[in-house]
């Protein structure tokens, strides 16, 4: 349950609030809740505040806030990080299907000017957002 990456993230004390990542773009809710749960789940090895959650009640934004991280590394994804005042990012990459992996790296590397490598573990990576 647990990934090697979340338990290297409660080892932080300089890690305060984080997005688990990537998020699923589905259209269906029960697809996106699904992951969202097992964020929650995998938070559960380093009890540090993240964007997802459920408890009944969604703040105003965080169906459009949602829909922009579901875009991260872009511009727009890391700029709503930062409002939120999140500042790091675990990146699963399993959870990317193998055949978009390639252009996914290629996409965070691309963000390097915004995005820092502080850690990477088994399919796991941690990003500081400069």
């Amino acid at each position: 349950l647990f990934r090697s990456i979340d338990r290297y993230v409660a080892t932080r004390n300089d890690v305060g609030a984080l997005l688990e990542a990537p998020l699923s773009d589905s259209r269906g809710d029960a697809a996106r809740e699904q992951r969202s749960t097992a964020f929650m789940l995998h938070s559960m090895a380093h009890w540090k505040p993240i964007f997802q959650g459920f408890s009944g009640a969604k703040p105003p934004t965080y169906e459009t806030d949602y829909w922009t991280l579901t875009r991260f590394p872009d511009a727009a994804a890391i700029a709503t990080l930062r409002r939120l005042g999140i500042s790091r990012v675990v990146w699963h990459a399993d959870l990317v299907p193998e055949a978009g992996r390639a252009v996914m790296d290629e996409r965070l590397l691309a963000a390097s000017h915004q995005l820092e490598l502080v850690h990477a573990e088994g399919d796991g990576r941690l990003y500081r957002i400069r």
